[in-house]
């Protein structure tokens, strides 16, 4: 994305600059939540396939002439990415170190630096899967997951297009643009028909992945992406074709038309590097294509003074933007329309100073003007990336909160043992290889007392069911997978082909063993429209994700599964509804709230009434299901966090990680809901 341009270089077209500064502002338009462009982050995508196009064209020039040399093309490739990358790594290191006092904040942007210098930030934040996520604010280095898969792409293909040259050069464009059609379908068979699936590799242990989606893996990865740089390279091929005017002009306007186009027609949601990435990337290969050897209106409009500016300085605003737009959210909270403009236009100025005092001096030799000197400096600044991030890391974070404040951090990560042991690192995958996560006191060849069964909310007070059934010597077992409501046959808005396996076993497994107490736990209130994951749920027989088929897929659903569990003599069942939801809490906002304004949020405060209300379908359909099954108890936390009229969310400590998960602390709050069923389960 970095760029040098003289007025001399024959090569030299303006009009890539100007789509250059069209795909940057795009970007900067979507990172500053402007109205309208939900699809500017495929200005990513534009750079991809300029990059291919400018990259392979230089490449085979020199391949042809015979000066083409790997040393020499890395060379470039520092000089045009490192020191600016540096510059602004470094500044963000030191803005993190003084701005970022919440724990995981520092501690998440040293391990992004670590994986920086290495170019890993797409792996990296792929097991975080952040680019869509509300989280993305904590992140200031995410953006340079893109600059890892650039370098990647530039690490192989130079040297497969060399040695295709020397000893297959007849057979370059077939091997080419077969590797780009793999790529291709591999993002479309990925995003389109297995979204939803944890994303795996051959040979490469499940845990690398950290969990993240096909998706997710589809978005960040190279092989997926590798179509979109090929795309850029397979222009070289159509350099001397020769459109009439009028084709060129409406080739040209076409072009600019889809890139355009899929800024504000595209969102979140979208298939992204797959299908809907055909959209913009069409769009770019049409408009070079188009000014290849003609002038149009669209080349002019693209080669205006302004748009080549900004597009000269688009690897630097780049770089810059993001970094600014995290710090001032951490600092301001949510930004207005002129705090947010400001900080655009800070990061432009920025831009400019790095390019003309960073950028320039490098790639015009005037600093580390040797070809080793450059990769000495370039080294020497990688290394510095890196032990900057190690010393973060290394920061005793907790002991830089202040005080009053300490509970607040420490809520995020005050889960137990057994949330991560039978839960995080408890997936599906082990639970069908090994069977479900003991719970309490093991007791060989003996049926369990208890099971608990659920969704990430049964996860979240594991720990404590955990403690407990070790103080009264049960033996329990846990069947818990996020995101997943603890019934079957239904579908979700979002493609998750593991529930319904996982659905699947837990009743099988369940209908098999004579367990004689289950205690069933999720955030029913997710399910029939409240704010969380994964929204409204439907019977496949229905047609449209709608509140009144959430409800009666809910209610149908959960009849079912009572009914089946209760078919077993002398067995109970607990359902345990959800605690209350704090919609507008979010730890971190609070702790930085409270540092930078001096004061705690008052919008957190949830009234009983409120949360009654809210959750008013969920408690009637549940208790309604407990009338007609006598063996089934619903088990409710209201009084035990609402008995003042206000729901708390802070008891000297925090009590939930997060808007809707209860942590260690609140879970232990309902003990006396808990510890009874737990004691049942053994008389």
């Amino acid at each position: 994305m970095s760029s040098m341009r003289r007025a001399t270089n024959k090569y030299y077209r303006p009009d890539i600059d100007g789509l250059r500064a069209i795909a940057v502002v795009s970007v900067l338009l979507f990172h500053a939540k402007a109205p309208y462009v939900t699809g500017g982050y495929v200005g990513v995508d534009v750079f991809f396939v300029i990059s291919g196009y400018l990259i392979t064209s230089i490449i085979l020039r020199e391949l042809k002439s015979g000066s083409f040399s790997m040393i020499k093309f890395w060379e470039r490739r520092v000089r045009r990415i490192i020191p600016a990358l540096f510059v602004m790594s470094l500044s963000t290191a030191v803005a993190g170190y003084f701005l970022f006092l919440y724990p995981l904040d520092s501690e998440n942007l040293g391990k992004s630096l670590v994986a920086l210098p290495l170019f890993l930030s797409n792996l990296f934040f792929m097991r975080r899967d952040t680019y869509f996520d509300t989280e993305v604010d904590t992140y200031p280095l995410l953006h340079t997951w893109s600059l890892a898969v650039e370098e990647q792409f530039y690490l192989f293909f130079p040297i497969l297009l060399w040695f295709l040259w020397r000893f297959s050069k007849s057979k370059m464009r077939t091997v080419v643009g077969l590797l780009g059609v793999v790529s291709f379908g591999l993002s479309v068979y990925l995003l389109h028909f297995v979204p939803g699936n944890f994303f795996s590799a051959p040979l490469v242990p499940h845990s690398f992945w950290g969990g993240a989606s096909n998706a997710t893996a589809a978005f960040y990865l190279l092989p997926t992406r590798v179509w979109e740089l090929i795309a850029g390279a397979a222009l070289t091929n159509v350099a001397g074709v020769q459109l009439q005017r009028w084709q060129a002009e409406l080739t040209s306007l076409l072009g600019i038309f889809l890139v355009l186009s899929s800024m504000v027609l595209l969102d979140a949601t979208s298939s992204v590097p797959g299908l809907a990435a055909v959209l913009p990337v069409g769009g770019v290969i049409l408009v070079i294509f188009a000014h290849h050897n003609t002038k149009t209106i669209g080349s002019k409009f693209l080669s205006w003074q302004p748009l080549v500016w900004v597009g000269l300085i688009s690897y630097s605003l780049y770089l810059w933007h993001w970094p600014l737009l995290v710090f001032a959210r951490t600092v301001y909270g949510t930004l207005n329309l002129f705090q947010t403009v400001s900080i655009l236009l800070a990061s432009g100025y920025v831009a400019w100073l790095s390019y003309k005092y960073i950028e320039m001096p490098f790639l015009q030799r005037t600093r580390c003007s040797s070809r080793l000197g450059m990769f000495l400096c370039g080294a020497s600044m990688l290394v510095v990336l890196a032990i900057s991030g190690y010393l973060l890391l290394r920061l005793d974070t907790q002991a830089r909160v202040p005080e009053q404040l300490a509970s607040i951090p420490m809520a995020e990560n005050s889960l137990g043992s057994t949330y991560w042991r039978c839960f995080r690192s408890y997936g599906l995958p082990a639970l069908l290889r090994e069977g479900p996560c003991v719970l309490g006191v093991r007791k060989d060849q003996v049926i369990p007392d208890f099971a608990l069964w659920g969704n990430s909310h049964a996860g979240a007070i594991a720990t404590t069911i955990d403690e407990l059934a070790t103080a009264h010597g049960a033996y329990g077992v846990s069947l818990i997978e996020a995101g997943c409501a603890p019934v079957r046959g239904v579908e979700y808005p979002v493609a998750a082909p593991n529930c319904d396996t996982f659905s699947q076993y837990s009743l099988d497994y369940l209908t098999d063993v004579s367990i004689a107490r289950v205690l069933i736990v999720a955030n029913w209130y997710g399910y029939v429209g409240g704010r969380g994951e994964p929204g409204y749920i439907k019977l496949p027989t229905q047609t449209e994700f709608t509140l009144a088929n959430a409800q009666l897929a809910l209610e149908s659903q959960m009849r079912n599964v009572i009914e089946q569990l209760s078919l077993q003599p002398d067995r109970e069942i607990y359902i345990l509804l959800q605690p209350p939801q704090h919609d507008n809490y979010n730890p971190r906002t609070l702790f930085y709230q409270s540092i930078y304004s001096n004061k705690l949020a008052n919008d957190v405060i949830l009234t009983r009434g409120d949360h009654e209300e809210a959750q008013v379908f969920v408690r009637s359909m549940l208790y309604r299901l407990a009338d007609d099954f006598p063996a089934a108890h619903v088990l409710d936390p209201t009084e035990e966090f609402c008995s003042n009229g206000t729901c708390e969310l802070i008891d000297d400590v925090v009590l939930y990680r997060d808007f809707e998960h209860v942590n260690y602390f609140g879970a232990n709050r309902m003990t006396p809901l808990l510890e009874p069923f737990i004691i049942s389960s053994v008389e």
